[in-house]
């Protein structure tokens, strides 16, 4: 009995189809999804398949796929698609017939007896058109003549032809011969019935049987007209893969030149599942990197030209201010006027090198020239580091900087370069801190960091912009004023980040900003 799978999501077709198949003697299985159908065909062997196409979680195509890697049960399509493409694409899948809904069921019925009986006719039959193997009579012909063999020989044919195209060591084939009752012992034995098999079904055109050296047998049947054929089917894919290629290599030429001219590729729906459409949408994300690199690159260098600017102006403005206080001095006799030109000589100096020590320090940064040494030391003397260098500049404006902290506290961190970040942060405090203000530093220990806390009463930053103000070269518009290039509270970022830690702000327009550094209390 034949057993047939029906693969139909409508309910009451699957039913009507499932029905008639039963009645004409043939065991059925009705299945309304590729899944169902998929349990089914891992339970039970079917000898044919009927597939609807459009289906609830897939198609039949990609079933009939599936299908035919794990067997070979004939397919037949019964589907609404009646173009010609998907007629042509069914049996190109290797379908055994294509029927279009609607269909009558005694067509239907009989194209399945037809093709289940032809296969039948087939799996007795071996016929390539020279020789011929009648297994149901036992009758072997080459073209009108036929071929006596002997029982063994037969026997030995037989296993073969069953077996084409799969190699048969010559234990395997010993023990399937001894067990249809061949009394073949050993591969001598064996060799000898083959060489007389073959001198009887093989010419010099026609070669069937193949001797794998210390293996075994198999049956492949070769000829010159098949060695021909492949030759030339060789040469036809050979020159369509020649032309697959140029038309690939063309199509990456132009889209590689539009890219150089700076256009940026469209993402399209793909038509074809092919490697054209996989490179091109790898292209496409290509371009998109490109082009906003390119957009980055162009802010990048904004930023410089901005940067290379203020730093020519303060520098000019301060080299024009010395060479001012030199000309007046030289002129005039006054000691207590010349020290006070010596003074502002000397303010103009420090601007110089401030601005030279940003820009070092920012070049060893971004060239990888600063070496983190992290050592386990009192947090108090990186504290006092730091608040040395500004205590100055908080005199001056009437700022007092309030400090909370462990003497007692050690943290393993780089003491000279955290002091640094540190100094940054409050130097940008005092800077942007009005007279008589104040700072107030805050440590304290937690589970997994340390926290330095540090909080002015200054401007305060707007919360859009303070997502940006750890860049590199970012100034706010109202503060071009101020000495400064932008770099300081970049440099602590980065510094702080070389150690695993971080830097968060919090900040209101008007009512102050604060700073808080995140030191991990383990490595």
């Amino acid at each position: 009995m034949h057993t047939i799978l029906v693969l139909e999501d409508d309910i009451e077709l699957n039913n009507t189809i499932c029905c008639s198949l039963e009645k004409n003697g043939y065991r059925v299985m009705g299945a309304r999804t590729c899944e169902e159908a998929k349990n089914y065909a891992n339970s039970y062997t079917f000898h044919m398949a009927i597939l609807d196409i459009n289906l609830p979680d897939g198609n039949g195509f990609q079933f009939c796929k599936w299908l035919k890697a794990r067997s070979n049960t004939l397919i037949l399509f019964l589907s609404a698609k009646d173009l010609e493409t998907d007629i042509l694409n069914g049996y190109e899948l290797g379908a055994d017939d294509y029927v279009t809904k609607p269909f009558s069921m005694r067509i239907l019925l009989k194209k399945v007896y037809v093709i289940l009986s032809r296969k039948s006719q087939e799996a007795n039959i071996y016929d390539d058109g020279f020789l011929k193997v009648d297994f149901e009579l036992g009758i072997v012909q080459q073209g009108v003549n036929e071929c006596l063999l002997s029982p063994t020989e037969y026997r030995i044919l037989k296993k073969l032809i069953e077996n084409k195209g799969k190699l048969l060591t010559y234990s395997v084939l010993l023990d399937s011969l001894w067990d249809e009752g061949v009394q073949i012992t050993d591969k001598h034995t064996l060799a000898v019935n083959i060489n007389r098999l073959r001198k009887k079904i093989e010419t010099e055109e026609h070669s069937y049987i193949s001797n794998v050296y210390g293996m075994g047998y198999i049956w492949i049947f070769i000829i010159f007209f098949s060695l021909v054929f492949i030759t030339t089917f060789a040469l036809w894919k050979y020159v369509r893969l020649k032309h697959d290629v140029y038309e690939y290599t063309e199509k990456l030429d132009n889209t590689i030149n539009y890219m150089l001219k700076n256009g940026e590729l469209k993402t399209t729906p793909y038509e074809n599942d092919d490697l054209w459409e996989k490179i091109y949408e790898k292209l496409v994300r290509l371009s998109h990197l490109y082009t906003h690199k390119n957009l980055e690159i162009s802010e990048e260098k904004d930023k410089l030209k901005e940067l290379v600017s203020d730093i020519s102006h303060q520098t000019k403005t301060s080299i024009a201010n010395i060479k001012l206080y030199l000309e007046i001095m030289t002129d005039e006799s006054d000691f207590k006027k010349n020290q006070e030109y010596m003074r502002k000589m000397n303010g103009q100096i420090d601007k110089l090198d401030f601005l030279l020590q940003s820009m070092v320090k920012m070049s060893r940064l971004e060239t990888g020239t600063i070496k983190i040494q992290k050592q386990n030391v009192l947090l108090a003397d990186t504290l006092a580091m730091a608040i040395s260098n500004v205590v100055i500049k908080a005199d001056k404006k009437n700022i007092k900087i309030d400090v909370q902290y462990d003497e007692q506290l050690m943290l393993k961190h780089d003491k000279k370069w955290t002091a640094e970040a540190i100094f940054n942060i409050l130097d940008n405090a005092v800077k942007y801190t009005e007279v008589g203000g104040n700072i107030h530093v805050v440590v304290c220990r937690q589970e997994l960091f340390t926290k330095i806390s540090i909080e002015d009463t200054g401007k305060g930053i707007a919360p859009e912009r303070q997502a940006t103000i750890f860049t590199r070269f970012y100034r706010e518009p109202e503060v071009h004023d101020k000495e400064g290039i932008g770099i300081g509270l970049y440099l602590a970022r980065e510094i702080i980040t070389l150690q695993n830690g971080y830097i968060e702000v919090q900040s209101q327009i008007g009512q102050g900003s604060k700073f808080i550094i995140y030191l991990p209390n383990r490595d």
